[in-house]
């Protein structure tokens, strides 16, 4: 049995996900040492995204559709969470399979698509294997993005699509003050480097996952 996230699995094994998350699950977890963020929040975060950030999401999923365009083969979602775009990577043509960390968020996203339990910064298909990736909203949930980057990189055929969709910083974080959404404020904590644990909305994800809500950001 090969170990997650280090021997490379061909598009057909990626395919069977369902079965992968089952059988790795363990080792993963083991591998991982603490249980994902995600995985305590997986059934209020697929609610949220389909609820109260309905709109976020929407539009979002254009921003995607803009970005990736329409084609055909496999496209592989990194960081698939929940899976909320696997409809619109298909309506595009594409056939969409996901990876992610949290096993509880892939429960959900196994009744959309095939999917597997895997460290995005890892590469777990054939190297040159897949016609697209796509990365939604996932850069500021992981370490190292570059290396997600180099995975998505090795994996697509030669002339094959990467499709990134992400929130510039100046809009989200712990640094913006978004008490009133119609007018969103920068503070001077935008300019620090350090990783941060605070948020300024007491119902989104941040807030969520343990940040604690905080006022004074710079």
């Amino acid at each position: 049995m090969p170990p997650v996230g280090n021997a490379p699995l061909s598009p057909r094994r990626t395919l069977e996900g369902r079965s992968l998350a089952r059988r790795y699950a363990a080792m993963v977890a083991e591998q991982l040492g603490d249980p994902p963020a995600y995985d305590a929040i997986a059934d209020w975060y697929a609610d949220y995204v389909t609820g109260a950030a309905a709109a976020f999401t929407a539009r979002a999923g254009e921003a995607l559709r803009r970005v990736l365009g329409r084609g055909h083969g496999v496209c592989w979602d990194v960081a698939c969470g929940t899976c909320v775009y696997a409809d619109r990577i298909r309506q595009l043509g594409w056939i969409p399979i996901g990876t992610d960390i949290s096993i509880a968020q892939l429960r959900r996203a196994a009744t959309q698509m095939p999917v597997a339990v895997a460290d995005a910064t890892r590469l777990v298909v054939q190297p040159g294997s897949v016609a697209a990736v796509a990365s939604v909203l996932c850069h500021t949930d992981v370490d190292d993005y570059a290396a997600v980057c180099r995975a998505a990189a090795t994996a697509l055929v030669a002339g094959g699509r990467f499709a990134h969709v992400g929130v510039h910083p100046c809009f989200c974080g712990a640094f913006v003050d978004r008490s009133n959404s119609e007018h969103l404020i920068t503070t001077p904590g935008y300019w620090r480097r350090d990783r941060r644990f605070d948020a300024w909305s007491p119902t989104g994800v941040r807030a969520q996952v343990g940040a604690p809500i905080s006022r004074s950001v710079i």
